[in-house]
């Protein structure tokens, strides 16, 4: 079983991938889409590991452009 990993204060989960490549592309992939979406926000995106092999959380944090 992996390690317990907890999600920073201020972030929240977005989705799970395997492999760092695919999550990272995953993650800018969404942050654009959403940015698109709603043009006053800006998306902070990280990828972290989630404890298992292999497999990371891609997070979000929503900012409000001035």
């Amino acid at each position: 079983m992996g390690k317990s990993v907890r999600i920073p204060d201020g972030w929240e989960y977005w989705t799970t991938e395997l492999g760092w490549e695919a999550a990272w592309s995953t993650a800018m992939r969404l942050k654009l889409r959403r940015e698109k979406l709603r043009h006053d926000l800006f998306v902070r995106v990280r990828v972290v590991p989630s404890g298992q092999p292999n497999t990371w959380w891609i997070l979000r944090r929503e900012e409000s452009r001035p």
